[in-house]
């Protein structure tokens, strides 16, 4: 590929600036009490940590999880309201029965078995205490206005590369968590399970802050699944991500694409 692929955190911030809005509206529909103690499972930069803290005010309490020393690097001088700590949310060592709801977002793609990280939060939640669940399932990838043919090769080598990460037996699944949540959140013994589907549209001419997210994104990707096209359809999609290219598809009038974002919940029986 000629477009450098993105460092993954600069491609989360990119994200989190681009859809900002999109999570404060999740946050605001999950009604969730102003008092309540909130685990943020996998909290990463402490980005969700922080907006629901906005949302809830000043008596929410989170505890934000994360198996990376990176998210144990910021600082909240003024924020009490957020504490952290590293652990494996499979084995958080956390009390049972002490959480009003667990926010889980965009984490199945690190679980090689998404029920069983399901399995191992429910039990952390209070009688009737709720688990919310955010995904991008990849069935519903996001929809850029590729040719059909070109779209359909993409798709495939994008198969080919999300296997390829599967050889340590980690289950394909985890890559399209979206569809499965009901049924998942069923087995982990949640009841009242909702499901909703949030849409993002972007067309051109799109803000700056969109715009770099999915030149970021087209770069993260291609720079994944090249390997797996041929060496024509990898110069197509190098020039199509390339700012500099007359073939840069970001920019070309009418484009045209769709994001969408899959929100579960159950809460756990009273």
């Amino acid at each position: 590929m000629s477009t450098q692929a993105p460092d993954y955190r600069s491609l989360l911030r990119a994200y989190h600036r681009a859809r900002e809005p999109l999570y404060r509206q999740i946050i605001a529909d999950a009604h969730l009490a102003p008092t309540a103690l909130i685990l943020d499972a996998g909290c990463g930069d402490c980005f969700y940590s922080r907006l629901i803290a906005d949302a809830l005010g000043p008596d929410v309490r989170i505890i934000g999880v994360d198996r990376s020393p990176i998210a144990l690097r910021f600082q909240f001088n003024s924020d009490r309201a957020i504490q952290l700590c590293q652990s494996n949310l499979e084995r958080a060592g956390l009390r049972s029965g002490a959480f009003d709801a667990i926010w889980l977002c965009r984490t199945m793609h690190s679980a090689p078995d998404p029920p069983s990280r399901l399995a191992a939060l429910v039990p952390l939640l209070r009688p009737g205490g709720k688990l919310i669940v955010v995904e991008n399932d990849l069935a519903h990838y996001p929809i850029f206005s590729w040719p059909a043919d070109f779209e359909h090769r993409l798709q495939l080598a994008r198969y080919q590369y999300l296997k390829s990460r599967c050889n340590d037996g980690a289950s394909l699944e985890r890559y399209y968590s979206g569809r499965h949540l009901p049924t998942w959140l069923a087995q982990a013994g949640l009841q009242q399970i909702a499901i909703h589907t949030y849409v993002s549209e972007d067309v051109a001419p799109m803000s700056d802050t969109v715009e770099t997210y999915w030149r970021l994104f087209m770069a993260w990707q291609g720079d994944r699944m090249g390997q797996f096209l041929s060496d024509e359809d990898r110069q197509a999609y190098a020039r199509a991500s390339d700012p500099e290219s007359s073939d840069y598809l970001l920019r070309c009038a009418g484009f045209y694409c769709l994001e969408l974002t899959t929100v579960a919940s159950g809460t756990a029986p009273s």
